[in-house]
């Protein structure tokens, strides 16, 4: 599982604008930024292994 540095939340959350960069340095948001891109990985992950199985059955 690849982790995310605070380098890669200042630069997704200044180009997008959204997320103010003192809330990243903070220790809550940093730890909750940590967990919600090990699901999001975690969902992709699964994602593939759907893809992968409905080719096998030509569902998709």
């Amino acid at each position: 599982m690849r982790m995310i540095s605070a380098a890669d939340l200042e630069s997704e959350a200044s180009g997008q604008g959204a997320i103010p960069l003192l809330q990243i340095r903070s220790g809550m948001f940093h730890s909750r930024a940590f967990i919600l891109g090990g699901v999001s990985i975690q969902i992709k992950a699964a994602l593939e292994k759907i893809r992968q199985i409905g080719y096998k059955h030509e569902a998709f």
